[in-house]
């Protein structure tokens, strides 16, 4: 939408209005750091191969497509970001005072958790990077009818969610994130029926379809997370959380759009110069080959979530 009455700057210049009120709201509503009184030490190998591993493999995946996923730097980046991960956990055995508490895995309502917080938004971002393209490019829609099309998503799951937490504090988490995955599911197969000729009113359903998923969803898997942890974990369980949400979003991006190329490539292999509508059709076909996988995703999301029993007891 701010394409559509501004420059592209204004993307980055409306963060910093947002981030002021966040900070005073934050600085009035939560409740003063306690000073932890103990005699622990930093983990400095721990973060140091953490931080990096994980830096150069999200730099592969960032720019895979770009540099190519068999090409030197992409397989650098991942072997010796794995190879650090592999070192991280090793060493996080082995320290008296780890940065992450890998017991926390044993828990299962917190892996389950957040394995299916990780393939939620690996579905979710499949679509998100892609879908503008098909608005715009494809229906050519304006961008402000773009934006206001894609704010459906993030508009339901806002109103969707406080309800949703309400609810699970007395019924539990398994039925709600498991219908929100299902949702989800559901909102990116009927993206797929959609065609090059599709209107606005045709396009809306599938966003509110996910929308509606990922807000039962998202509450109800941070607080089975966030209470199946001893207090003094919190931090580190939450921040667990938002880096296997970053990192699903990482994956979902690379995912589709690597996807989407080669199968976009392997339709139009033979054609030197392709007419409106081969490309057309071969941009659909992409792009539903890419929903199906996405939806996928979101499905086995769905069955793991199912798995989330000791909820009651952790909690």
């Amino acid at each position: 939408m701010l394409l559509g009455i501004a420059s592209w700057r204004s993307i980055f210049f409306i963060n910093l209005p947002i981030g002021i009120i966040g900070y005073w709201a934050a600085q009035i509503i939560l409740p003063p750091d306690q000073p932890h009184k103990g005699t622990e030490t930093f983990d400095t190998f721990g973060a140091v191969f953490f931080s990096t591993g994980m830096i150069l493999i999200l730099l592969a995946l960032n720019n895979g497509q770009d540099w190519g996923w068999g090409s030197f730097p992409v397989l650098i980046s991942l072997f010796v970001g794995i190879t650090l991960l592999v070192s991280f956990f090793v060493t996080e055995n082995r320290v008296n005072h780890p940065m992450i508490d890998l017991t926390l895995f044993k828990n299962r309502p917190f892996l389950i958790g957040n394995l299916s917080g990780f393939l939620s938004f690996t579905a979710i971002f499949s679509n998100i990077m892609l879908m503008p393209f098909y608005l715009q490019h494809i229906l050519n829609f304006s961008p402000s009818k773009v934006g206001l099309l894609m704010t459906a998503f993030p508009l339901i799951m806002a109103i969707t969610a406080p309800i949703s937490g309400r609810v699970s504090d007395r019924i539990g988490p398994i039925a709600l994130t498991t219908t929100g995955l299902t949702l989800i599911s559901l909102g990116l197969l009927y993206l797929s029926t959609l065609t090059s000729t599709s209107t606005a009113l045709q396009v809306v359903p599938g966003p509110i379809l996910m929308g509606l998923g990922s807000g039962l969803f998202q509450s109800p898997n941070n607080s089975s997370v966030m209470s199946s942890v001893p207090k003094p974990k919190l931090g580190v369980a939450g921040g667990i959380n938002a880096l296997v949400r970053n990192v699903g979003m990482v994956v979902g991006i690379a995912l589709s759009v690597t996807l989407f190329e080669n199968r976009q490539a392997a339709l139009l292999k033979g054609i030197p110069n392709p007419d409106a509508l081969q490309q057309t059709t071969a941009f659909m076909t992409s792009y539903h080959t890419v929903l199906y996988v996405g939806a996928s995703v979101a499905f086995f999301a769905a069955l793991i979530s199912l798995n989330r029993k000791g909820y009651a007891r952790a909690k």
